[in-house]
């Protein structure tokens, strides 16, 4: 029977302050079903590296007699003007026909083979990789954020597949995929890492059951911190004090026993007190304060803020979607819905004027001075990152404002983008487009690899703003929550 040992890790990275994990250990059986979750930037996806011996524990160690399987494969150089079937080629171990049945069960026609593979939607590579997972010979699995960019058939199929798993270690902000799959859940809390036997709604109820305490307790927490505090200050003086006294018999050559007696106990009543405070303090420190968040705007001075007439994008000579003709009208609030590859994310780009006119037929007619908003979904490239955001985005007190507001503590900003989490660097980017509020505000999957609580905050942020918005994203409890219209292509 297979086991992960984890005994006393710390690791982290240069540049850091503070260890990003410390004094680990946990076990793990090879037949759970395991979910790994936390916030944003708290070392998930390296633990998974540390698993795989791509990163050298610092202290600590890690024992076991399992072989892993990682997902996402790391891609190959050039895997974008790489076919799909040459990028599978360079990354998955399993014969041809096996990668072909997993990609026709997750929806995926088996044409895109001999297509570019950087000309694939998200959805689309994240399918493409899934099935290079789903087909791997043997390995325990890894898996990184699996759901990111996948429609609902996509979905349905990873969770199909990881239920039939004998055991495996999933990363995952999305609450109803894993509880659908997990029946262990390892937390990377804000102070410790907790295990817990259940899925991601018992540990979410027993974290919120402990963080309701710890908050209903806080203000008696800090009075009493305080009175400690007061308490132990006005013992050291008195020790002091004392202290000078009995130094100065004996410099004549007497100490009382009573004095010294006395010093031996003002010491023990100040060890009690250090760790009485400390103790408390920890209490307050495990709860992670999750603030509103706004989502800013600027109103459009009329009721109609977009018209399309029959509207569709073509490819490769290939009409992507059946012609789409709607109204955006000020305070809406509009879902562009369909499966991975039909063009969502190109009419966006069509609408703001990113594809050639061959490529759009049918016309968009926007009012004079309205203005857009755009959170694009293609971010993990740092340096295409810090070209949208501009090199000086870490400079700037508001985006920095914005990112402290999603949870992300101040030092992080001292530390370089290219090492940030996929999670961090899409919260930059939610940033950016944060403090640039338009009349329309254009969301390309807002909610992909963001942690569960930032995602509450900015599902919380738009049901209270009366922002008109354009949304795409495949989580259907944010969706069915925050958008009033939904417009469906159609092949």
């Amino acid at each position: 029977m297979g086991t992960i040992q984890i005994q006393n890790l710390t690791f982290g990275y240069p540049d850091q302050e503070t260890p990003l994990l410390s004094d680990l250990s946990v076990s793990f059986d090879a037949r759970w079903h395991l979910g790994l979750v936390g916030r944003n930037g708290r070392g998930k996806t390296t633990l998974l590296h540390l698993l795989m011996g791509d990163l050298q524990v610092s202290q600590g160690t890690i024992t076991t007699d399992l072989a892993f399987h990682y997902f996402p494969q790391p891609l190959p150089s050039g895997a974008d003007t790489m076919s799909v079937n040459d990028v599978l080629l360079a990354i998955s171990a399993a014969e041809p026909w096996q990668w072909q049945v997993e990609m026709q069960d997750l929806g995926l026609p088996l044409t895109i083979m001999d297509q570019p593979f950087g000309t694939l939607s998200g959805g689309e590579q994240t399918k493409v990789l899934l099935a290079e997972l789903f087909s791997a010979p043997d390995g325990f699995a890894l898996i990184d954020e699996p759901t990111n960019h996948l429609d609902e058939q996509g979905r349905t199929q990873t969770a199909r597949y990881l239920r039939q798993k004998q055991g495996f270690i999933v990363v995952s902000h999305d609450p109803s995929f894993l509880d659908d799959t997990t029946d262990h859940t390892l937390a990377i809390e804000k102070k410790q890492v907790s295990l817990y036997q259940g899925n991601y709604s018992v540990w979410h109820r027993e974290k919120t059951a402990t963080d309701t305490r710890e908050a209903e307790q806080q203000g008696t927490l800090k009075k009493e911190i305080k009175r400690l505090t007061v308490a132990e200050r006005q013992r050291e003086a008195w020790s002091n004090k004392t202290e000078a006294k009995v130094s100065a018999a004996a410099d004549r050559g007497f100490v009382s026993h009573k004095s010294a007696k006395m010093m031996r106990k003002a010491k023990n009543i100040e060890r009690r007190n250090t760790t009485a405070i400390a103790d408390k303090e920890a209490l307050l420190k495990n709860v992670d304060d999750v603030e509103p968040l706004s989502v800013p705007y600027t109103p459009w001075r009329e009721s109609t803020v977009l018209r399309t007439n029959a509207v569709a994008v073509h490819l490769a000579g290939r009409q992507l979607f059946q012609p789409v003709s709607f109204v955006l009208q000020r305070g809406d609030r509009l879902q562009i819905q369909g499966p991975n590859g039909i063009g969502k994310s190109s009419l966006i780009h069509a609408l703001l004027g990113q594809l050639p006119a061959t490529d759009v037929s049918g016309s968009f007619q926007v009012p004079q001075g309205v203005t857009f908003s755009y959170l694009p979904q293609t971010f993990a490239d740092p340096d295409k990152l810090m070209t949208v955001v501009g090199p000086d985005a870490l400079k700037d007190q508001t985006i920095l404002y914005w990112l402290h507001k999603m949870g992300m503590p101040r030092p992080r900003f001292l530390v370089p983008v290219q090492k940030w989490s996929m999670g961090e660097k899409k919260k930059l980017l939610l940033a950016y487009a944060l403090q640039r509020p338009g009349n329309v505000l254009i969301w390309d999957e807002p909610t992909n690899y963001l942690d569960v609580d930032t995602r509450d905050q900015l599902l919380a942020g738009v049901q209270k703003s009366d922002a008109t918005m354009i949304i795409i994203d495949h989580d259907r409890q944010f969706t069915d929550a925050v958008c009033n219209r939904q417009l469906a292509l159609i092949r």
